[in-house]
């Protein structure tokens, strides 16, 4: 609320400087002239006023504040962003996102296949997991690892009738022995390296009856299991240690069939919805294919999901962790969709941003720092209570957070006002006169009536917050009286029972300020209502030329 009214205030700085002191609230024993109620200026007889265009009013409506970069720091905090919107208005900031090369935080779930074919990638892997997380933290700082291993459903399967193609023309065969298992979630997400290498460390390589192994379920587990707990805003990346393909009734290698290990049941799984699913769960994948047997098709199934597949014979497990990191960092750098939207932790605001344009940048390779330029434009729902709302929107690049942005729009209250009591068309002059040669001349004021209701007290409003103007600053302050208090007066201009406040502004400063000119066609009151919530009134004006 602070800045709400800093926001509100600050469009007054310049002429309120020269007061000498700020007096408080209108005195009630300052009598509203009767003259300022009859209206002097005379009307032509066939003028006839334009209607008051709301939509137009709208449109111009929005008081903004902020333009700040959505860059990424080391809290990831960037400055806020505020306006004072009425319902169904909008307001639109320039953007500019600021991405690094490598996420801000990334969670890395590695996959093994226990099989024994997979005997020297397992060795390697236990003896070098330290230096593993090490390198990948060298690409990633805020990075977390978990672990999970695999083999193949233990038992026989045969095809089903609708899994007509049968690779091998086995017809089909044991996918695995009694000791094989088809999913283990050996450690969840963690920033502890010691949990992870422990998981690790009891892993042995053996069984697996057939070739194709339970990657299908692996992988369906990466975005169905909660267990898993990837964090959000990190860019999620399966690192698969593999040297075969899955059982997939496309392939001919048998279905895979889900958690309840029965074939032609409701939750068999298919290869590639599974890699859909990934893709659509923002979880990317990178193959480390330690066979020279189907490299090509996990390349192309690594990349529908926005990663890749590498070939690695390992060696050692010195060149098993700088491949992994460098395999990872070349994953970072290549972001396939990247847009601004309101973060997930505020479902009911996504309404509120209406506009980015453009709506996302693709194909994105980072090997430096860039900068990515966006319009963002929100709306207030029609019907949104005065207060004040505040939510952060999020710069997303598949999946992972760079940066995010407090956005903090003050609905206010809308109340009655009447500009130049008593009188209509409310015709204010540009000139030294009017058609009677006085009126709203040179040294003139305008008043303005801020009605009271039962849920609104005109009279506690604090003068030295009002401003009347054209919604851009600088809008024009409560005139001063040469004694040094307000140009204001309380009376029930209405005759409802309850206490009104007129305020007096000065027309030169008006047109000064650029309030007034021959084109407009309303003003609009502002001002901090007794509760601490801004509050706006609108009246229609008819301009006399000079």
């Amino acid at each position: 609320m602070q800045r709400s009214v800093v926001l509100l205030l600050g469009l007054t700085l310049g002429l309120a400087a020269c007061r000498d002191e700020a007096p408080g609230p209108v005195q009630p024993d300052d009598p509203v002239s009767p003259a300022l109620l009859e209206g002097a200026n005379a009307v032509p007889a066939d003028f006839v006023p334009e209607p008051f265009d709301e939509a137009d009013f709208l449109a111009r409506f929005p008081r903004l504040g902020g333009d700040d970069l959505l860059t990424r720091t080391e809290d990831l905090l960037p400055d806020a962003f505020f306006a004072t919107l009425l319902p169904e208005a909008s307001a639109s900031e320039a953007k500019t996102a600021v991405v690094d090369p490598s996420p801000p935080k990334g969670d890395v779930l590695f996959t093994f296949d226990l099989t024994g074919s997979m005997f020297g990638a397992i060795g390697a892997a236990k003896t070098g997991s330290v230096d593993i997380m090490n390198a990948v933290a060298g690409v990633i700082t805020d990075v977390q690892f978990g672990v999970v291993s695999y083999r193949d459903y233990p038992g026989n399967y045969t095809n089903p009738p609708d899994c007509e193609y049968d690779l091998f023309g086995w017809g089909y065969m044991p996918y695995g022995g009694s000791s094989d298992f088809p999913y283990a979630l050996n450690q969840g997400i963690t920033a502890d390296g010691s949990l992870i290498s422990a998981a690790i460390a009891p892993f042995t390589a053996g069984g697996g009856a057939d070739g194709p192994e339970s990657y299908a379920r692996v992988m369906y587990e990466t975005y169905s299991d909660g267990a898993i707990g990837w964090r959000t805003g990190a860019k999620r990346m399966v690192v698969n240690f593999a040297d075969n393909i899955p059982h997939d009734c496309d392939l001919g290698t048998g279905w895979d069939p889900g958690r309840d290990a029965v074939i032609g049941t409701s939750d068999d799984l298919d290869w590639e919805v599974v890699l859909a699913g990934m893709a659509t769960n923002n979880i990317s994948l990178i193959q480390v294919h330690t066979s020279s047997y189907y490299f090509s098709a996990w390349e192309t199934w690594a990349e529908s999901t926005g990663g890749a597949a590498y070939q690695l014979y390992i060696a050692s497990s010195d060149d098993i962790a700088d491949d992994i990191a460098a395999f990872i960092e070349a994953e970072v750098q290549n972001i396939d969709a990247f847009t601004v939207e309101v973060c997930g932790e505020y479902p009911a605001y996504a309404g509120w941003l209406t506009g980015v344009s453009p709506a996302e940048y693709t194909g994105l390779t980072v090997e430096e720092t860039i900068e990515l330029d966006f319009e963002l434009t929100y709306t207030v729902p029609a019907g949104t209570a005065p207060g004040v709302y505040t939510f952060e929107v999020c710069a997303i690049g598949d999946g992972a957070e760079y940066g995010r942005q407090t956005v903090e729009i003050t609905v206010p209250d809308e109340v009655a006002i009447d500009i130049k009591p008593g009188s209509w068309p409310n015709s204010i002059n540009l000139g030294n006169g009017d058609s009677n040669g006085k009126s709203n001349g040179a040294g003139a004021n305008i008043a303005v009536a801020l009605f009271s209701s039962p849920a609104f007290d005109a009279t506690a409003v604090d003068p030295a917050t009002v401003t009347l103007g054209d919604e851009a600053a600088p809008d024009t302050p409560v005139s001063m009286k040469n004694n040094g208090t307000w140009f204001a007066a309380l009376e029930d201009v209405n005759g409802d029972g309850l206490l009104d406040v007129v305020f007096h502004f000065d027309r030169d400063v008006l047109i000064a300020n650029g309030d007034l000119t021959a084109a407009t066609t309303y003003l609009s009151l502002w001002g901090m209502g007794p509760g601490g919530l801004p509050f706006t009134g609108m009246d229609a004006v008819r301009v006399v030329p000079e």
